[in-house]
């Protein structure tokens, strides 16, 4: 036989379980009550290039892009705020052909910010013989650059990591009468013979 619990347990379980049930129903109330998170979110990145006259001239840094997301995911529109400005096409081609999505946006248009992080290898030589038409050099050089550079993302932060770099003693001059039509001075790295120099490059207009 069976003996029965005292009366004061009884009471003690039963209050027990009556307070466990109303802290679960009102947490699952708390949880049905609470809206969902509203944001826009970049759910696949075209990945951006790193622009060659850029690594010749060892530009890096962060470009700032703001976007406007609609409801459907499309983009309304796409500026650059802040960068370099070698780097700011480069960063906003990506943008403008990348996918985003809105969600839960109860707002026909979503501001979202991203950040692009150019930056070149820690040790940057350039690639000997790349220059000669038919060596291995050139095929390999060739072959990184169809690859394109070293492309990370975390959230809403991209990092872009330029490879090596082709230095031909040919292309300084061309370069060079480039680049003086940016409105900054800058510095290039370029080649005289097999070694790598560096010119100081100043613009026309500050002559």
């Amino acid at each position: 036989m069976k003996r029965a619990l005292p009366l004061t347990l009884q009471f003690a379980v039963v209050a027990i379980y009556s307070l466990a049930t109303a802290a679960n129903a009102a947490a699952q109330i708390a949880s049905s009550a609470t809206p969902p998170e509203t944001r826009a979110v970049l759910t696949k990145l075209y990945s951006p290039i790193y622009p060659a006259i850029a690594r010749q001239a060892r530009i890096s840094g962060d470009v700032k892009v703001q976007v406007v997301i609609r409801k459907d995911g499309t983009i309304e529109s796409a500026d650059v705020v802040s960068g370099h400005l070698l780097l700011k096409q480069a960063a906003l081609d990506s943008v403008q052909k990348s996918r985003f999505d809105c969600r839960g946006c109860a707002e026909a248009e979503t501001s979202y910010s991203l950040t692009y992080t150019f930056q070149l290898p820690a040790e940057t030589k350039p690639v000997p013989g790349c220059c000669t038409a038919g060596t291995q050099a050139s095929a390999d050089f060739e072959a990184q650059e169809r690859r394109g550079p070293q492309v990370s993302q975390s959230n809403d932060h991209i990092t872009i990591t330029a490879g090596p770099t082709c230095l031909c003693p040919d292309s300084c001059p061309e370069l060079e009468e480039a680049l003086r039509d940016l409105p900054i001075p800058l510095e290039m790295q370029c080649s005289k013979g097999r070694l790598p120099v560096i010119h100081s490059i100043v613009p026309r207009h500050l002559k």
